[in-house]
């Protein structure tokens, strides 16, 4: 009789494991996902540093176009002067 308990037994187990499935392994999950995290930070941080780099060439270009536009007047005037000054002997 104790084998027929045994074999019962076994058989029951059979049946318990196939209805209940064992759980995986959720580290990996994990650690997959952080993966995934840590990759997205360092592509983001390049992304930064690359339009960073972006915004201070363009800071240099609107400095120089300021520096363009405060010496316009200057500029105007010396050619308007300088123009009356090569024109007027003439007159």
């Amino acid at each position: 009789m104790r084998m027929t308990e045994k074999k019962t037994l076994s058989d029951r187990l059979d049946v318990f494991l196939v209805d209940v499935p064992i759980k995986n392994n959720f580290s990996d999950a994990l650690i997959n996902n952080l993966q995934y995290g840590i990759d997205r930070i360092y592509s983001l941080e390049k992304r930064i540093a690359v339009l960073e780099g972006e915004l201070d060439n363009k800071d240099l270009i609107i400095r120089e176009q300021m520096n363009v536009i405060v010496n316009l007047p200057n500029s105007l005037k010396n050619v308007i002067f300088d123009g009356i000054w090569f024109v007027y002997p003439f007159i």
